[in-house]
């Protein structure tokens, strides 16, 4: 094995390698999508308020997608279960 890839550890098995590069290109389409969005607004109406229309949309789906994983979060797990004795 060749002693730079001795030290990337996980890197060094192809499964996670491609898991690794499948997500790394998932994140990264996730984080520019929002700029041709942007462009593809700008491009097609030339209006700066249509485009801050359509980015207060998409800020607010993400803000309410982050409250709904805090609240998630934040019920114990015990909450969570079924009790079998009600039903």
């Amino acid at each position: 094995m060749h002693p730079r890839l001795s030290r990337l550890g996980p890197l060094t098995h192809r499964p996670f390698r491609l898991l690794f590069s499948g997500q790394l290109v998932s994140m990264l389409g996730s984080a520019v999508a929002p700029i041709a969005l942007a462009f593809g607004v700008l491009d097609l109406t030339g209006s700066k308020s249509d485009l801050g229309f359509v980015l207060a949309a998409v800020l607010s789906v993400r803000e309410v997608r982050e409250l709904r994983r805090r609240d998630e979060a934040a019920v114990p797990a015990s909450a969570m279960e079924v009790d079998s004795r009600r039903s």
